[in-house]
């Protein structure tokens, strides 16, 4: 099972993954995201 978040910025940038936006979720715990520089993407 993933428990996903999305954000979209800008109609042009799309992230999604496991992450939580915080320091915990970047420096301790295993998370997984992905990045896409895309507008028809987003």
């Amino acid at each position: 099972m993933f428990h996903c978040k999305v954000m979209v910025v800008d109609g042009l940038w799309v992230s999604l993954g496991s992450s939580n936006f915080d320091s915990r979720s970047f420096s301790i715990n295993d998370e997984a995201n992905m990045n896409v520089y895309d507008a028809q993407f987003a």
